[in-house]
């Protein structure tokens, strides 16, 4: 790894963070329009440190895909986010959104499988532990829109997927890029279970709010760091 994407890293990883608790503060004092500007930004910096990674080395398709992902995350940010800002379309915008990510996530399992190397054992009792203890959690929390929770399933289903073929090619292949990229889809799964229970569970509570974005952050970073180490 080049002097230049350490440094870059650090640096928009460290704003990055700065960004994201500006947000936060955006949103808990209603603030939407400003939360939706600093959100957008945030991300901004995980696209642009995942293009630093991707093109300033030779790339693969399988790092192209990954950069094509994170690209993908910052327009089902921006659309979530707009959510508070346009209320009469919260719901289509929501879901909107989380197509994007949906997206997202198929692209970076394919990047991963497309790479090899993967242990499917590991894979597999990944995938059934993580599905397990969702299923849990949303039952636990209680969905206020029964209609969406067939969506939900195959969203969930296919970011638990993404997670475990993570954990697949990090077993299949133990490196510090793998395991960044393990980390970021066990902090995916994380964030899209607080997310659903947050938006559309009984009980929204400001605190959830900032976990499950600490969790997405974490998630798309250690995914943009892991380019440069695959």
């Amino acid at each position: 790894m080049s002097a230049l994407i350490i440094v870059s890293g650090i640096i928009l990883t460290c704003v990055c963070g700065g960004l994201a608790t500006l947000f936060l503060i955006s949103f808990k004092r209603g603030r939407f329009i400003n939360a939706l500007v600093f959100k957008g930004l945030a991300s901004l910096c995980f696209v642009v440190f995942g293009a630093i990674g991707c093109f300033t080395n030779p790339h693969s398709i399988s790092e192209l895909l990954i950069f094509l992902g994170l690209c993908l995350g910052i327009i089902g940010d921006e659309l979530i986010a707009l959510c508070q800002v346009l209320p009469k379309y919260d719901m289509r915008l929501f879901i909107g959104g989380g197509s994007f990510f949906l997206v997202g996530h198929i692209i970076y399992a394919t990047s991963l499988l497309l790479r090899g190397g993967i242990s499917w054992i590991s894979l597999a009792v990944s995938f059934i532990i993580a599905a397990a203890g969702s299923i849990l959690y949303e039952k636990k929390r209680k969905f206020l829109s029964p209609e969406m929770k067939r969506p939900l399933v195959l969203y969930l289903g296919i970011v638990i997927f993404m997670m475990a073929t993570a954990i697949g090619a990090f077993v299949g292949h133990i490196s510090l890029g793998t395991g960044l990229f393990a980390l970021g889809g066990v902090m995916f799964v994380v964030s899209d279970n607080i997310l659903f229970a947050y938006k559309l569970g009984k009980e929204a509570r400001f605190s959830h709010n900032i976990i499950l974005h600490v969790a997405y952050y974490v998630a798309q970073l250690a995914i943009a760091w892991s380019i440069s180490l695959l």
